[in-house]
């Protein structure tokens, strides 16, 4: 993962617990807003960069799996 990868991804959370503050849990209280998104921003970058050092990037690099049309159809709880 490059530098830039890790710098994106670390704003895409910084953003997403901005909005699930605001939107979601209402809070309102300027530091409790300040301090979740800056450790949403900041944490993911030395938290990478280990993985990046120890070389274990790929236990946690998995492809999420995308179900088939024919699976999708059938529902959890049919059969048949």
């Amino acid at each position: 993962m490059s530098l830039p990868e890790m710098f994106l991804g670390a704003l895409l959370s910084a953003l997403a617990a901005l909005v699930l503050l605001l939107l979601v849990r209402r809070e309102r209280r300027a530091g409790v807003v300040a301090t979740a998104a800056a450790e949403a921003l900041l944490m993911p970058i030395p938290w990478n960069s280990i993985l990046n050092r120890t070389g274990a990037i790929g236990l946690f690099s998995h492809d999420l799996v995308v179900f088939t049309r024919r699976l999708h159809k059938r529902g959890a709880g049919r059969r048949g």
